[in-house]
């Protein structure tokens, strides 16, 4: 038998081999020998194609393996049931595998074709491509389907290596579109581009492009290199050619720069190029950044130049450094360049020698010094160097880096330095309070002065980066935020007001304002100026206006007071001294004398009331303490003063509890209280009695007036104390007295009152502070010279001559008078008084204290330098006690004051 199954194809046997399936009975033993031949014909087909062919028998549910694959030939047997035949379907195919054996089974379909995947031997699955077609009994019309063949062939590797080939077309358009190249193809015969990722053609692989509109999208002075480049390409048998030209690859009017690279891809019989493949690349953000690296560089270079900075290489491999100063470096080898350096600070140079030298994979940054040559002064630099290549053992090749001219930073430092020191001084020593708050902080502060500091007994640490809330509590917080809002909102604000700190309240007077600043801050600047003592001195000033109108008041009233006081005795002197030089008769001449001696007495009383409210006025009342006995002193202040009492029908009386009782007080002035107490009492009882007394409580001694005179209402008892206060103006005093007792007092530490009821007397007290011893049995007397001498000589008689030193010549006739029965030389300065004593011996001198010319204490100093025994009284009109200390101090011998009275002058003279 003659079996060719290569002019066979493999439908063929197989439609041959169906054919005979459907063959009716009585063809079947005709054919057989041909059947025979065209079944071998397929096993053979089948076994060289590596094909399965199965037979599925729809009554037996079998499928009939009629040929194997290489795969599949060692199953156990040759026939699979249908179940064991979806057991070898993968899961996700089974469905889809039973629908479609479904249609043939019901006749819809005869013939299909498909893939699924069948489990092999090894447990992979591949791939399979099932050719089925059905095999019908009976008639035509209602003919059965009896068998299902199907031709199996493994498509795994086919699949596979077509989805390689996919994915490799796939990547290489990725690779295309994201490098920006562009893929074509050339056909020479047509002269039309495919291009691939190509804008000009929208992306879209199938919208060919003529070369001629190609070229025109290249720039003109491109175009005739493309031509000629394409020309030489055709013609020659170079293999690649690559050029750079400018196209418009986009819809734009910008040209780009693009590389175009032309490969002849196929060549006819005569050798000639077919078509091309090519690339274009565009370049252009290359050759932009490139441009723009050039004009940095260039840039980097002129500012390198203008500035301050030096760029240095150091290649290890030559020991060379290297600076670029300009367009012709200067180099030199590293050790002398170092020993340069080192030449100022060999500490800071070393190292970095030896970090070059070992080659270290180092950076480093150092300060260093060097002489300028040019100008010959120290310049300062910074000098940072890294490692620019290092090779595989980890030594450095190459180092670069910078030196920086740091001179004018510094100096500039130093002086920004000494700027700020010098600000903080001044903010520190500002005699008011400055500070800085954030607005946009919460108005934190940034700056507080020591002013402030201190005002607020907290440190700078305390207050910066706080807000008043957080140094100072809730309710000063809101209230100085209250002023900040408002500052924010006028811009600038002015203001005073009283704060506390440590419960101690200041007056500030407040100028604030809001800046903004370059960077963008919105800061609170504030002035506090501590006006507190302005305000209490304000006060005080307004209320000195007022004491100093009160005091025009009282000055007015006091004017008024004294002229009424003084032309009172006057006009009796004066008056009565009228009517002494008109009678004759002696006993009328002794009535007026002593009318006038007793106004004198009482126009001298209110010269020293005066006197003595000037002293308080100007702070300068003397008191002279010594030790006493105040029971004799009562007792002859009551003698004096009782002599005053003259009334019938008012007893004057004393209280005196003690036989002696030593203090130490001024007595002077305990006896002008108890004066202006009882002269007031005698002023206001008219019958009854007076009562002097004083006693020794609360260790202190208390003297008293008790009078039952009108007495004095509640309401007025503390004004009685008051200059000028007089509660009856028909009354003659001045007003001054009790208001000089209460100086007194206040002055020694005392205390002063009274007590009374309107109708029924009075008694006045003062209360003076000190330590007493007091006896009983025992009485100490001491005797009370009101007369101060440094010599304890006395004389009977008057002295014969004395020099009169008196400018005045009222005041010298008035002495002449009294003393007529002495020889009398006048001076009238102090100089002549010298001159005189100097030539003539005088048994005294009489010494006038203000003189023209000299004074008498002048005068009395030179007569004591020659003269130490001549008694020498000191004469004036000055009454106060400091008058008395200065003339003692001179060398005067005694103190007398005017008026002159004969008594006490012929007293002075006889000591």
């Amino acid at each position: 038998m003659d079996i060719s199954y290569i002019k066979r194809t493999f439908t063929d046997c197989i439609g041959q081999f169906i054919k005979g399936k459907d063959s009716d009975d009585r063809l079947e033993k005709h054919n057989n020998v041909e059947s025979t031949e065209i079944t071998v014909d397929l096993q053979l087909v089948l076994e060289d194609s590596d094909l399965v062919l199965t037979d599925y028998d729809v009554c037996k549910r079998m499928f009939h393996i009629r040929s194997y694959s290489s795969q599949m030939k060692h199953l156990p047997n040759d026939e699979i049931s249908m179940e064991d035949n979806l057991n070898l379907l993968h899961p996700e195919d089974r469905s889809g595998y039973i629908e479609v054996v479904e249609e043939l089974l019901s006749g819809r379909l005869e013939k299909t074709s498909g893939i699924f995947r069948f489990r092999d031997l090894d447990g992979t699955y591949h791939h399979y491509e099932c050719r089925s077609i059905v095999k019908k009994t009976g008639k035509k019309t209602g003919a059965q389907v009896c068998t299902i063949t199907t031709v199996m062939k493994d498509i795994s590797e086919k699949l596979a290596g077509k989805k390689m080939m996919e994915e490799s077309i796939q990547k290489m358009h990725y690779a295309i579109q994201a490098t920006g190249t562009v893929f074509f193809e050339l056909d020479v015969r047509t002269g039309m581009l495919k291009s691939y990722n190509e804008p000009l053609n929208d992306y879209d692989d199938s919208v060919q492009l003529s070369l001629d509109y190609y070229t025109a999208l290249t720039h003109p002075n491109d175009r005739d290199k493309v031509k000629t480049i394409l020309a030489r390409l055709t013609a020659s048998s170079e293999r690649q050619v690559t050029m750079d030209i400018r196209q418009k690859v986009a819809l734009d009017s910008d040209w780009h720069y693009c590389t175009v690279t032309f490969v002849p891809f196929s060549f006819d019989r005569d050798g000639n190029v077919e078509k091309f493949v090519g690339f274009r690349r565009d370049n252009s953000s290359q050759v932009k950044y490139r441009k723009t690296l050039e004009e940095y560089k260039t840039k980097m270079e002129l500012a390198i130049r203008g500035s301050e900075i030096m760029i240095w290489d150091y290649d290890s491999q030559s020991d060379m450094y290297i600076r670029n100063t300009g367009i012709n470096p200067e180099q030199s080898p590293l050790e002398e360049h170092c020993n340069r350096l080192a030449k100022y600070q060999p500490e800071t140079i070393k190292p970095i020698y030896q970090l070059l030298k070992e080659r270290r994979n180092e950076s480093f940054e150092v300060e260093v010094k060097e002489m300028n040559e040019r100008t010959g002064l120290m310049e300062y630099y910074t000098i940072m160097g890294i490692p620019f290549t290092v090779d595989e053992n980890n030594k450095c090749l190459k180092y670069t880096g910078y030196r920086f001219n740091t001179t004018k930073w510094r100096n500039l430092n130093e002086s920004l330095e000494n700027s700020n020191l010098l600000l903080n001084m001044v903010i520190d020593n500002l005699p008011c309070v400055l500070y800085i708050k954030d607005v946009d902080d919460e108005f934190r502060y940034t700056i507080t002065n020591k002013y402030m500091q201190e005002l607020c007994h907290k440190s700078a640490a305390e207050m910066i980066g706080k807000n008043d809330t957080e140094i100072f509590g809730q309710a000063c917080g809101e209230h100085f935020l209250v002023s900040d809002k408002e500052t924010v909102r006028r811009k600038t604000y002015t203001y005073s007001e009283t704060v506390s700190f440590n419960g101690k309240q200041y007056v500030l007077h407040n100028s604030k304002f809001v800046i903004n600043t370059v960077s963008g801050e919105t800061l609170l600047i504030g002035v506090a100026l501590d006006i507190t003592f302005l305000d209490d001195t304000l006060k005080e000033l307004q209320l000195e206006k007022q004491r100093a109108q009160e005091g025009d008041k009282l000055k007015s009233a006091f004017l008024a007071n004294m002229s009424h006081e003084i032309r009172t005795p006057l006009n009796a002197i004066v008056g009565f001294s009228n009517l002494l030089q008109q009678t004759t008769d002696p006993e009328e001449q002794e009535e007026y004398i002593g009318i006038i001696n007793q106004n004198n007495d009482l126009l001298l009383r209110l010269i020293s009331d005066i006197l003595d409210l000037s002293k308080i006025e100007s702070g300068t009342i003397d008191f002279r303490k010594e030790r006493f006995d105040l029971s004799v002193l009562f007792e002859e202040t009551y003698a004096s003063l009782k002599l005053r009492c003259t009334s019938p029908d008012v007893e004057f009386l004393e209280r005196n509890p003690y036989s002696s009782c030593m203090v130490v007080l001024d007595k002077d002035r305990l006896v002008q209280i108890y004066t202006n107490f009882v002269t007031n009492a005698i002023k206001y009882t008219n019958r009854g009695h007076i009562l002097m007394g004083y006693e020794y409580v609360d260790e202190g001694v208390r003297i008293y007036v008790e009078d039952t005179g009108a007495g004095i209402a509640k309401d007025k008892q503390q004004r009685v104390f008051e200059r000028f206060e007089k509660l009856d103006r028909f009354v003659q005093g001045t007003g001054l007295g009790l208001a000089i007792c209460k100086a007194i007092v206040e002055a020694n530490d005392g205390k002063i009152g009274v007590d009374s009821e309107e109708g029924n007397g009075a008694t006045f007290w003062t209360w003076f502070p000190c330590h007493a011893e007091i006896y009983e049995n025992e009485k100490i007397m001491k005797e009370n010279n009101p007369i101060e001498m440094t010599q304890s000589v006395l004389t009977s008689e008057l002295p014969r001559s004395i020099l009169v030193a008196e400018d005045n010549d009222s005041n010298y006739l008035l002495v002449k008078a009294i003393l007529r029965k002495c020889e009398l030389t006048r001076a009238c300065n102090g100089a002549e008084a010298v001159a005189l004593a100097a030539q003539n011996h005088y048994d005294a001198i009489l010494m006038d204290i203000k003189m023209p010319v000299m004074d008498g204490l002048e005068a009395t100093r030179r007569i004591r330098e020659v003269d130490q025994g001549i008694p020498i009284i000191a004469v004036t009109a000055n009454a106060f006690d400091s008058d008395r200390a200065k003339a003692l101090e001179a060398g005067c011998s005694a103190f007398i004051s005017k008026p002159l009275k004969k008594t006490d002058l012929e007293e002075v003279l006889r000591m």
